[in-house]
């Protein structure tokens, strides 16, 4: 699912998980502060340790305080905190120095099941918020589904206090985080639907292709997925993909596939551009020639370069045009 820093785990409640995942500056000094991830939080004195967590991340130091709130400026994203008289605003976001560059909220928010991309849209104006699901080695699917559920339904109660339209979120993933990604945002109920596009790089998007032979192996992790060779039948793995799930009135897709993507073949992101043409959703397909699913030349490199801030610029375009149709 992508790399995870700083992670604070708390045990919650029998079946749910709490997770506050903060990614803070990276290699690039891209962000100071580029994702908040709660799994599933809820009561205010959850809400006040998990600011406090917060807070303490900023500044390295243990803080309290009698009142926490998030604001936005043009400037960034802060955290006051107000103790009687006295009040202190922390910096999560800034675009004031060169260490913290252009960063302003504007009122929307990307679900992301590729972490490590996510300074990129932070950097666009995007806050992202980085979901952690259980792996396939500890729980069969569809509980990937519902830990993405959890996270996007804390995402609109919102209570931290973040400064987010909860009415225009977007999704995006890589590899697996795709095919999670690609199953949320198709199997939310047309009336009730929380996502206004998606993002689905390298996707998994049939489990049932026939084509797709090394994903029917009995050690393939498609078939790990699924709960094992016995449990990984016909049926189940057409309930598990995205293409399975198509409809009209779907949000709409951008599909980045490598061409010569050695794990899920460049078949899958055609077939489901036909899928989705079908059932009128608007899609566009980025092809990387010569990409591994990796998006590099080389299917060894490491995750991120140049080809890596090619998709997030355009991913960030596609994002920014999908919510400006909202509007």
């Amino acid at each position: 699912m992508g790399r995870e820093n700083g992670a604070v785990e708390r045990p919650g409640r029998a079946g749910e998980v709490e997770v506050l995942d903060l990614v803070g500056v990276d290699e690039d000094h891209l962000s100071t502060l580029a994702a908040v991830h709660v799994g599933v939080c809820g009561g205010s004195r959850c809400r006040e340790e998990l600011v406090m967590i917060f807070a303490m991340y900023l500044t390295g130091e243990r803080v309290s305080a009698e009142r926490a709130e998030f604001v936005a400026d043009d400037r960034g994203l802060f955290l006051e905190l107000t103790s009687g008289r006295s009040e202190r605003r922390l910096q999560g976001l800034d675009r004031a120095t060169d260490q913290t560059p252009a960063v302003r909220i504007d009122w929307r928010v990307v679900v992301a099941l590729a972490p490590y991309a996510n300074p990129y849209l932070a950097n666009a104006g995007f806050l992202t918020v980085a979901a952690t699901v259980r792996p396939s080695s500890t729980a069969m699917w569809p509980a990937q589904l519902h830990d993405t559920r959890r996270v996007l339904a804390w995402l609109q109660r919102n209570p931290l206090g973040l400064p987010i339209d909860p009415t225009r979120i977007g999704i995006w993933g890589q590899s697996a985080g795709a095919h999670v990604a690609a199953m949320l945002a198709l199997t939310e109920p047309a009336t009730a639907r929380r996502i206004s596009a998606v993002v689905a790089i390298s996707c998994p998007t049939d489990l049932n292709d026939p084509d797709w032979t090394a994903a029917r192996t009995p050690d393939s992790p498609v078939t790990q997925l699924l709960g094992g060779a016995r449990l990984a039948t016909d049926a189940a793995r057409r309930a598990a993909s995205p293409a399975a799930h198509v409809a009209p009135g779907g949000p709409p897709f951008l599909l980045v596939h490598g061409i010569a993507d050695e794990t899920v073949p460049f078949s899958q992101a055609e077939k489901f551009a036909q899928a989705l043409t079908r059932a009128g959703v608007r899609y566009e397909l980025d092809v990387i020639h010569g990409g591994h699913h990796n998006l590099h030349p080389d299917p060894d490199a490491v995750y991120g370069g140049d080809v890596w801030s090619d998709v997030a610029a355009r991913a960030s375009t596609f994002f920014k045009r999908a919510f400006a149709a909202q509007a």
